[in-house]
């Protein structure tokens, strides 16, 4: 029995039930309406296509060229989804939440393969499983990015350190595919490239000049082949936009952002839904001084070795580069940043335990406090992204500054038809931040209340700053309702021009083609949707009906 108890079967057993214990209630959630719409609910009939898993590593995960995501494997995470349970959230969260124990317990592999003592390991990552900055990472479904992201790294880094230890070179192949699986899940795989050389010199583990190269070969010819699939499929201005924001943003503002994530990891009293404008408070200040001062202390008594320092600093600023390339903070973007804590806490605890055996009891009680004190937060916390109004106005009290919470707020009293509140929080994140997409949802509103004219105006003068495929598409929409087909087409044209297989845009089309009696080009539009979309009856209907009115037309004209 104390056999199994020390296994990593009663690890993975244990941690499961403390994750389903404070996450299970997540399976009767519903979608949250932030980046969901975009990256599932709006393109199901797409995703849950067996036939169209080729586009998802030409495409970003939102469907559109010009932005920095391009995350083929989340959306491959989404489209199983859909596979299995079409747009029912239940199977969604469940898969976060499996996603979620494997990423810790992967985490724990990792650190396991570098010599930490394993019974204050696995005591250290349950309590950072539980801990309440993590909370996003299970309950918020686009947030499985980080810890797909997690899976491949770490077991990436860990078959790393075995191919430098036994030099087996299938063990660096392993490494190199899952690289790129991480590369493929999110860009921070980039930024964490230097971690591999630098845990063999944090660890003292001996790497060959012969190793040295065979690895970069590995990992350049992974990134070459990364680098080039993310060419073809993204225009990259995304990511220039993030870089230029990363290097021309205050530093002030940046070190208060660091500092609020490594605050709340040390002290998580309150996690916000967002934080954009961080406020340090003295208590934040002092909290900090004394984990660097404890830190200073434990190097100077050498109860905490200067490498593994290194190690856990290093591996923090990395895991933060990406974050401040983002005027936002979610919390989701610090779950692999813990593994620095991890290592330090893991380091200090093990080096105590050797010189003062009894410390050990007084440890066990203090991870009894911890553990429940952290998995009643997290359970409380969790409430938070229960349904799309709770979410919102969770946001709105966290950051009521934040022009994304503004408009999300907009969106939602959209949805109960409450226009003219509607406008007025969709125009005051349009005051706090000039955003096209803004503009786009206030048109949204007028065309929903009827006021077509007004729509019409705004979306000319959008389209005199940018050809947009939703501005083309809403005038073309527009100018069907008001009968004048000429216009409503040179509209879809235009639309066509920026994104041929739009969906929605091929729907409009065909009602197009139909009006104008053009029952040919009505079935190559339903024939496209096919290739798309091949479970769709709707089409197959749709696109019989055309052909045979097609072909009474010919018969006419005979």
């Amino acid at each position: 029995m104390k056999k199994f108890l020390y296994s990593n079967l009663f690890f993975l057993f244990f941690l499961s039930i403390s994750i389903f214990a404070i996450y299970g209630k997540s399976l009767s959630y519903q979608f949250v309406d932030y980046d969901t719409p975009e990256l599932i609910t709006d393109r199901m009939d797409f995703i849950s296509d067996y036939r169209n898993i080729p586009s998802f590593f030409l495409s970003s995960c939102f469907g559109y060229g010009q932005d920095a995501y391009y995350r083929p494997i989340l959306t491959l995470s989404f489209a199983f989804n859909a596979f299995v349970s079409g747009s029912n959230p239940e199977f969604y969260y469940l898969t976060n939440i499996v996603l979620f124990i494997l990423s810790i317990y992967c985490i724990y592999l990792f650190l396991r393969e570098l010599k930490f003592d394993n019974v204050v390991l696995k005591f250290v990552c349950l309590a950072a499983a539980v801990h309440p900055a993590c909370v996003s990472s299970v309950v918020w479904i686009p947030a499985r990015n980080d810890t797909l992201l997690i899976i491949f790294l770490s077991l990436s880094f860990l078959f790393f350190v075995r191919y430098v230890q036994i030099q087996k070179t299938k063990h660096l192949i392993y490494s190199s595919l899952l690289f790129m699986a991480a590369l493929f899940t999110k860009e921070t795989a980039v930024i964490l490239l230097p971690v591999y050389f630098m845990t063999a010199y944090c660890f003292n583990i001996r790497i060959t000049k012969k190793q040295t190269a065979a690895c970069f070969y590995a990992f350049g010819a992974v990134l070459f082949f990364y680098f080039f699939m993310r060419h073809i499929s993204v225009d990259g201005q995304g990511m220039v936009a993030r870089i230029k924001y990363l290097l021309t943003s205050d530093i002030h503002y940046k070190f208060l952002r660091i500092l609020t994530y490594a605050g709340k990891i040390i002290m998580p009293d309150n996690i916000p839904v967002f934080l954009y404008k961080p406020n340090i408070s003295l208590a934040d200040i002092f909290i900090a001084a004394v984990f660097v001062c404890a830190v200073i202390y434990a190097y100077y008594k050498k109860i905490i070795n200067g490498r593994i320092l290194v190690f856990s600093g290093v591996f923090f600023a990395l895991n933060m580069l990406l974050v401040l390339m983002l005027s936002d903070l979610c919390f989701h973007r610090v779950l692999f940043a813990m593994l620095s804590f991890i290592v330090l806490i893991v380091s200090v605890i093990s080096r105590l335990n050797l010189e003062y055996v009894f410390l050990k009891k007084y440890f066990l009680g203090l991870f009894i406090i911890v553990f429940t004190g952290f998995g009643y937060a997290s359970f409380v916390q969790a409430d938070k992204y229960k349904n799309s109004d709770i979410f919102w106005t969770n946001a709105f009290l966290d950051s009521p500054e934040y022009d994304v919470v503004w408009n999300g707020v907009g969106k939602r009293y959209l949805f109960y038809k409450d226009y003219k509140k509607a406008k007025e929080f969709i125009s005051g994140a349009k005051k706090i931040k000039n955003n096209y997409d803004y503009d786009l949802n206030l048109v949204t509103v007028y065309i929903a209340e009827g006021n077509l004219d007004e729509a019409e105006s705004r979306l000319l003068k959008l389209l005199r700053l940018k050809e947009n495929l939703t501005a083309l598409l809403y005038l073309s929409e527009i100018y069907y309702v008001k009968g004048d087909i000429k216009k409503s087409y040179d509209y879809a044209l235009r639309a066509s021009a920026i994104q041929e297989n739009n969906i929605f845009l091929l729907l409009h089309q065909a009602k197009l083609y139909g009006a104008l009696n053009d029952w040919d080009a009505v079935s190559d539009v339903y024939s496209k949707l096919l290739k798309l979309d091949g479970k769709k009856q709707e089409y197959y209907y749709n696109l019989n009906i055309a052909r045979a009115k097609s072909a009474a037309q010919k018969n006419t004209k005979l």
